[in-house]
């Protein structure tokens, strides 16, 4: 299940995109759970990437996968993470909203680019669901 969170009204319409996008990723990995998926306005981005990451100013998106001890009890089904999206700074920056969603759920699945390796993979699991959703 992929739930949805607004800072703004405006940002609504892309629900549509970006619930289509991480159901097929997570089909395609045969993976369940809900996924949370906030869309906010640049300066809550700033503050939650200053927060949870110690940068400065807005970011394109960021993932909080969710480890197996992180109680739910409110759920039936595995908790997967959190996806934040700042939709008008990622559009400044020229990034789609299928690319950020693509990216965030591979994320909470487990997968990283922190060294050449995982990159690499990543990404071409990124270029694979580009060309399938």
């Amino acid at each position: 299940m992929i739930k949805f969170f607004y800072s703004l009204k405006r940002f609504e319409f892309l629900k549509k995109e970006a619930e289509k996008t991480a159901k097929a990723v997570l089909k395609e990995m045969k993976r369940k759970g809900r996924v949370e998926i906030y869309f906010v306005k640049d300066e809550e981005m700033a503050e939650i990437n200053k927060v949870s990451r110690g940068k400065k100013g807005p970011t394109n998106i960021l993932s909080f996968e969710t480890k197996e001890y992180f109680p739910r009890p409110d759920l039936k089904e595995p908790f997967l993470g959190e996806i934040y999206i700042a939709p008008d700074y990622s559009k400044k920056k020229g990034d789609s909203v299928k690319l950020l969603i693509i990216h965030g759920v591979l994320h909470l699945l487990g997968f990283d680019h922190k060294t050449k390796k995982e990159a690499s993979i990543m990404e071409k699991k990124e270029e694979f669901f580009l060309k399938r959703v």
